[in-house]
């Protein structure tokens, strides 16, 4: 997908639709739901990126939320969850900062 599909609007929701099953696919796997605002803390990022370079590498958007998803397995804390047990935005944001910074797009590659 090239920024000019993404800025024209017709792209736009295949970045959202991309970036959720790859959600989805993650949740799944590791027995995680996620928030509204968790799952946008995930998203913006790979906007972020299309805007800036003009192109989304899915495999490292892949590759970079699995790692994230490890730490939020790994750390089943109750302030970073809903009453009904969804990880909230401030769980992700702990897990940016668990795995800071080698998470692209998400965070500039540190090798």
């Amino acid at each position: 997908m090239t920024l000019r599909q993404f800025e024209n609007g017709r792209e736009f929701p295949q970045v959202f639709r991309r970036i959720d099953y790859i959600i989805n696919e993650h949740e799944e796997r590791h027995d995680l739901r996620l928030t509204g605002g968790a799952r946008q803390m995930l998203t913006i990022p790979v906007e972020e990126q299309l805007y800036d370079l003009g192109r989304v590498d899915w495999n490292q958007v892949d590759e970079s939320v699995e790692k994230i998803f490890e730490v939020l397995e790994r750390d089943r804390s109750g302030p970073y969850r809903t009453s009904s047990g969804a990880l909230k935005s401030v769980g992700v944001i702990k897990a940016f900062h668990i795995r800071f910074c080698n998470i692209p797009p998400f965070c500039a590659p540190t090798e």
